[in-house]
């Protein structure tokens, strides 16, 4: 069984079993030719295929040098694809090296003549006709008589750029469909005589229904840690006063940048290069490097908010467990997930975090504490919104949750927030009905990811209808625990009404007593922690209004006056709030270890009775 675990293994296996047309999304052009020039020569056993590419504005050119036209281009006619031009004529043979010494360049001549190596000395690099493919590469050593090219083989990789343009058109491109659909079903591309594979290459995948059974549409991998790490390096000699910069640096540079193009991550760090001056600082070295790793972290956040359904959240804003009530045995679970992320646990074969579910009463602050996780591990945070994935075109919806878990794959470690999932998961039964089935594929497509694809991100969803998930969605290997959150219990109002008067610059100690806040609550059982804030931000109103807008000592009693009205949501919710434990209860972990979910007609869910996903 031959292995496929890269882009490149999968254009291999694409080409050599036959496939005649594949359409790849990228916007890195230039990167993309020099992987596909790479690996022609795994392409076959004999001599290395051709690389031949077309655009609107040269036509056709070497696949080598974009920059090297070919006589007798027609920009017009894309699909005039020609049978017997790009044969290798008659009289060409292998090149061979005539001095010893270290390759320092290889330059493709557009000649029709047998290619020859003129030298290969730090003075003259290698020579190659148009018709002859290197077999080794800058800085390799090389000796006389060695061969450092062979003649081509009739086979051709096409490149077309920019095309999807055109054959995703609806009335505009409909004769190039049938043409090129004829190309296809006649097996006119690739056949027992000559295979010439069509790859049609833009910033959106060829996705017409007239085509989906013609041509494959793979995406092209983000850069690897690996590529950002030169891509550092390169721009760290090459901008003013730039040099060598720190391994731990260098280190927090590759990994702001993860879930960029070549091409942005470029552009980002010359920037950020010049302004710092090549990444070199002053006294407060450790205090400007953060400030340089946030500024690559802002650009990627404005990049990426022109990204439909995908959000890159700013870590400084980000709150801490404090910061929210209750919720003690679920702190204390995600506190133990922060050594899955040390070197020693992957060392000792710590199988990777998958992700948690919070479910229960609205209000409950689900939301807010699926964000503090990703500050609590130390990671970026990133907001999935199904929502607004969708889209009016055929296919652009699904196209748009792939790129969004490309980007969150190639980001690495992060925590990524899907907030209020059975909300976006709505008519997911009958979606066949209403949407033509976009959203039944979305959550495939998600889920395949988390279960298959994800190695890296930890998902936290929060809901509240956990009816809108069947046992499959959330089985073991895509969630490792279910969770349900109640009502705050009496400890946890008391701890939230503190919490909340000291976010508003209020000392709790000095405002209220210990008994007081025993009364306040008392009185508001049945009101979730969104409750309480509302209290306070109306006592606060009030006691502003008493002192004719001069001041705002609150105080006890206005607390206590405005908790006595507030219709909370024990009350709101009325029968659904049993509707919605006795959902949850045998499915879910309690997130705290209080008892009485905060009424006194039915406890919280015992632990006893939850049932864990995955340790």
């Amino acid at each position: 069984m031959r292995k496929i675990a890269s882009f490149c293994d999968e254009v291999v296996a694409l080409v050599r079993s036959g496939h005649q047309a594949i359409s790849v999304q990228t916007v890195e052009e230039k990167r993309f030719l020099d992987d596909l020039n790479a690996i022609t020569p795994r392409l076959s056993g004999g001599p290395p295929w051709r690389v031949i590419t077309w655009d609107w504005i040269n036509g056709y050119s070497d696949g080598s040098d974009d920059g090297t036209k070919m006589a007798g281009n027609l920009t017009e006619a894309f699909l005039a694809i020609p049978t017997d031009r790009f044969n290798v004529p008659d009289g060409m043979s292998d090149v061979i090296a005539s001095k010893p010494g270290v390759v320092t360049g290889i330059h493709v001549i557009n000649a029709v003549n047998t290619a020859i190596v003129l030298n290969n000395d730090e003075k003259h690099p290698i020579l190659l006709s148009g018709y002859v493919g290197p077999v080794v590469k800058v800085g390799d050593s090389v000796t006389p008589g060695q061969v450092v090219g062979k003649v081509h083989s009739n086979h051709v990789l096409f490149v077309f750029k920019d095309v999807n343009l055109v054959l995703n058109e609806n009335g505009a491109g409909m004769a190039e469909r049938r043409a090129f659909r004829n190309l296809v079903e006649t097996t006119a591309l690739s056949n027992s005589e000559a295979m010439r594979p069509v790859i049609f290459l833009g910033t959106s995948p060829i996705n017409h229904a007239d085509l989906a059974a013609s041509i494959t549409v793979v995406k092209y991998s983000l850069p690897t840690v690996e590529d950002l790490g030169k891509t550092v390096d390169y721009i760290a000699s090459a901008v003013e006063g730039g040099g060598e910069i720190r391994p731990d640096f260098k280190r927090k540079i590759v990994d702001a940048m993860r879930g960029f193009s070549l091409v942005e991550a470029e552009n980002t760090l010359a920037l950020i290069g010049y302004a710092s001056e090549g990444f070199h600082y002053g006294e407060k070295q450790e205090e400007e490097e953060e400030t340089l790793v946030s500024a690559i972290y802002k650009r990627k956040r404005d990049r990426w908010s022109n990204e439909a359904g995908i959000e890159l959240m700013d870590s400084a804003k980000l709150g801490n467990f404090n910061e929210i009530g209750g919720y003690d045995l679920f702190k204390t679970w995600i506190r133990k997930r922060k050594y899955c992320l040390t070197d020693a646990a992957k060392s000792l074969g710590v199988p990777e975090m998958k992700g948690t579910i919070l479910g229960g009463l609205p209000g409950t602050g689900k939301s807010v504490i699926a964000t503090i996780v990703a500050k609590e591990l130390g990671l970026p945070l990133v907001e999935l919104k199904f929502s607004a994935m969708f889209g009016s075109l055929l296919g652009e919806s699904e196209a748009r949750m792939r790129d969004a878990l490309a980007k969150i794959t190639a980001l690495g470690p992060c925590v990524v927030r899907v907030d209020e999932a059975d909300k976006a998961m709505t008519g997911i039964k009958g979606s066949a009905d209403n949407d033509g089935g976009v959203s039944k594929r979305l959550l495939g497509e998600f889920l395949s990811w988390q279960a298959n694809t994800n190695k890296d991100a930890f998902v936290v969803m929060t809901l509240n209808d956990l009816k809108s998930l069947s046992p499959e969605q959330v089985r073991t290997g895509r969630f490792d625990r279910v969770w349900f959150v109640d009502l705050p219990s009496d400890e946890e109002r008391e701890e939230i009404f503190r919490i909340h008067l000291r976010k508003r610059g209020y000392d709790p100690e000095v405002v209220l007593s210990k008994s007081e806040y025993v009364s306040l609550a008392g009185t508001t059982r049945g009101a979730s922690g969104s409750d309480i804030e509302a209290i306070v931000k109306e006592a606060m109103l009030d006691a502003l209004a008493e002192s004719e807008g001069k001041a705002m000592h609150i105080t006890y009693d206005h607390l206590i006056g405005i908790a006595r009205g507030h219709k909370n949501s024990a009350k709101v919710a009325g029968e659904s709030l049993d509707n919605i434990r006795d959902m949850f209860e045998g499915r879910a972990y309690p997130v705290s270890s209080y008892t009485g979910g905060g009424t006194t007609e039915k406890p919280r869910a015992k632990s006893t009775r939850a049932v864990s996903i995955k340790n």
